[in-house]
């Protein structure tokens, strides 16, 4: 609790920065774009879209700012050497990210809450207190899964490049399941780690503003796009991402328990940074590259090659590729071509 309390009044100049920011940011865009939509003198766009975006990015951010100690050496023997247990540590830098973001969050939300009020509106405000507190749950999620992502790297590039990575893991799997087997389905539109954030967005948008609907006019000129798509997906998507998140949360604290402090901006080998990924994203994008692009174009692969040598550079800090990672990388690289030869002669 001592090391919370630390860490909010060391981080308090940055949470009234940031808050400051974002209510000046609502107050020139959001009340202007995203709320203040009428339909003669009354509002019909709810302000929860403004909240949404802001937690997208502050779960993102936070995530990599509150972990970036892990990545220099002399913050490492620093924090380290505190009279606290690894697990402890990790536990409570993630736990003050969560509260941080809450911090700031709330601050916006009362700020909406307050536009809400004082604009004559149709919305069932009582739901825009339950999807802020879904949004808070959603967003712990978000933390846990980047937090985990961003630790598996040793230095912030390699953090952040995991985070990057891990935001279209699932959409590539989803993707390509769509694409080999002709499938039309909207799957990747709910599999981002942001798809559950979004759906409670959606969900409580047509909540809040469904008494609206009993205006005709309302429905014709603003919610015909909403009634329609409004589907058991926007409730079910943001279960399964919160479940989802509770693996991640283990592996989180399990390996950053076992994390050497040597390791520290040394080459990231953790099987969830470039070990894994780049192999990965080597099969993926040689698979859709021959399957979606014209085969007049297929000199333009020459660029993937020299995209995928730049990433495989960085993970090992060199222009040299180590025997074994080009063994990899040319097997992900003939593995998604031949699955794209399969696709188009065969499967099509």
């Amino acid at each position: 609790m001592k090391y919370i309390k630390y860490l909010l009044k060391r981080n308090l100049i940055y949470i009234i920065i940031v808050s400051s920011y974002t209510i000046w940011l609502y107050l020139l865009i959001g009340n202007n774009f995203i709320y203040d939509t009428h339909i003669g003198d009354i509002a019909v766009s709810p302000p929860n879209t403004f909240l949404t975006i802001i937690s997208l990015f502050l779960c993102t951010f936070t995530a990599c700012k509150n972990f970036s100690f892990k990545m220099k050496k002399i913050n490492v023997d620093q924090i380290y050497s505190l009279p606290i247990s690894k697990k402890k540590l990790f536990l409570t830098h993630l736990i003050y990210s969560f509260i941080e973001v809450s911090i700031i969050l709330f601050i916006d939300f009362i700020v909406c809450l307050i536009d809400i009020f004082t604009s004559p509106n149709l919305f069932a405000v009582g739901w825009f207190f339950l999807y802020f507190i879904v949004l808070l749950i959603l967003s712990f999620s978000i933390i846990v899964i980047f937090s985990f992502f961003y630790t598996r790297g040793n230095t912030i590039c390699d953090g952040m490049m995991n985070v990057i990575f891990s935001i279209f893991f699932f959409v590539c799997i989803f993707g390509f399941i769509n694409n080999l087997f002709n499938l039309r389905n909207n799957i990747i539109l709910y599999v981002f780690p942001y798809s559950g954030i979004i759906m409670n967005d959606e969900l409580f948008s047509y909540l809040m503003c469904k008494d609206s609907y009993t205006n005709q006019l309302v429905i014709e000129q603003y919610y015909k796009h909403v009634l329609y798509s409004f589907n058991i997906y926007n409730i079910i998507t943001p279960i399964i991402h919160f479940i989802g998140s509770i693996p991640f949360l283990y592996l989180f604290i399990k390996l950053n328990v076992k994390e050497k402090p040597e390791n520290t901006m040394q080459v990231s080998r953790s099987l969830f940074s470039y070990r894994f990924f780049l192999p990965f994203y080597s099969f993926f994008i040689t698979y859709f590259f021959f399957t979606v692009i014209e085969f007049e174009l297929v000199y333009l692969f020459i660029f993937v090659l020299v995209g995928i040598y730049c990433f495989f550079m960085i993970y090992n800090r060199s222009p040299k590729i180590k025997k074994n990672d080009l063994i990899i990388l040319i097997a992900s690289i003939l593995v998604g071509f031949i699955v794209s030869l399969i696709k188009i002669f065969i499967i099509n």
